[in-house]
């Protein structure tokens, strides 16, 4: 919780810094340009400061996040319209989808605790951390939107499709969602 507040305050202030900067925008450009021999090693090239960095940083943590609950509501519509075996079948499968959703929650929080430590805030946290913060949550968004892949875009018959369908299925769903 607290990690949170400490996003969103850095977020805040890091945009009323930027609106402040565009008032200011220099014309020279030259110094945010990497020497010809010199190689870019940021992630963020674009960044031209600690506040830039941590917006950029941001941005792409939430793209993912957008991404990975985009994929999710997929999922819920697709197998909202699937036919189900039994109503038990269709009841189970959203339990634990909605279950696994929860665990990667919960496994998300924990993990950021282990990391960043809410009550080392005071003593061991600076400028940085945000960018950080981002980075980390960013690799737990992509890889849960990579491990919903199966149910989003289907998986071949076969011993393993087990709970997901097939992408001619989901293709099938989609189009009567187009051209109902």
């Amino acid at each position: 919780m607290k990690t949170n507040r400490i996003l969103i305050k850095s977020v805040l202030i890091l945009g009323v810094i930027l609106t402040s900067c565009k008032n200011n925008k220099r014309t020279d450009t030259s110094e945010t340009k990497p020497a010809k021999n010199q190689q870019e090693t940021s992630k963020y090239p674009e960044a031209v400061d600690q506040a830039s960095m941590s917006i950029q940083s941001y941005d792409s943590c939430q793209y993912w996040k957008k991404k990975m609950y985009g994929r999710l509501a997929k999922i819920k519509r697709i197998y909202s319209q699937t036919e189900w075996i039994s109503s038990e079948h269709e009841e189970r499968f959203f339990r634990n989808l909605m279950a696994s959703q929860q665990a990667f929650d919960v496994y998300k929080k924990a993990q950021a605790e282990l990391y960043f430590p809410a009550e080392e805030e005071e003593e061991n946290w600076g400028s940085g951390i945000p960018v950080c913060l981002n980075e980390f949550y960013l690799k737990l968004y992509k890889q849960r939107y990579i491990d919903l892949e199966p149910w989003g875009l289907g998986l071949e018959d076969g011993v393993c499709q087990c709970s997901t369908r097939s992408p001619d299925e989901i293709n099938r769903i989609e189009q009567l969602k187009k051209n109902p």
